[in-house]
């Protein structure tokens, strides 16, 4: 039974509130959302749920639970912070913090539809900042010291996001 009745189950999840739809994926939906109820103190975040078909498969739960554990952990300028992982009822998410930015497919996509691409000191800024992120995450160690061998398995353009200060993450 849900211990929150009157709520609607479309537009919570947890403390958050969502906003919109960003993306939807064969795995998650990504939502902008807001945590908090007082004005002037909310604050945006970034909440991935899981999809209602995945919920009820503990290998995928698992698997879901050790990535966070790993995401978790990671705490560099370059990587997006996690800020909560949780359960409501039989929905499973994780709230990350909001990049304001573009991802850089779309910086691209822009540079090829004016015919003229990224320029080298447009990316002898980015690439750097993003291999260090990547190389962060790649040498991650546990508590022991032991090497957790964290590899990213989908680096790519759309996934890459460039903030308004040019930051990369």
């Amino acid at each position: 039974m849900d211990p929150h009745p009157d709520r609607d189950r479309e537009s919570r999840i947890g403390r958050y509130r969502m906003l919109g739809l960003l993306a939807k994926g064969g795995m998650a939906e990504i939502y902008l959302a807001l945590a908090g109820e007082l004005s002037g103190f909310r604050t945006l975040a970034v909440v991935k749920r899981i999809l209602p078909h995945l919920a009820s498969n503990t290998d995928f739960i698992q698997m879901f639970f050790d990535e966070a554990r790993i995401v978790a952990m990671l705490d560099h300028p370059n990587i997006v912070r996690i800020i909560e992982v949780g359960q409501d009822g039989d929905e499973y998410f994780l709230a990350m913090e909001v990049v304001q930015g573009t991802p850089l497919s779309a910086l691209i996509r822009q540079a090829a539809k004016q015919n003229t691409p990224l320029t080298q000191p447009q990316s002898a800024h980015l690439v750097p900042q993003a291999a260090n992120g990547l190389g962060y995450a790649h040498n991650l160690l546990d508590a022991s010291g032991r090497a957790l061998n964290v590899a990213h398995r989908d680096v790519s353009p759309q996934n890459i996001r460039v903030t308004y200060a040019a930051g990369v993450k």
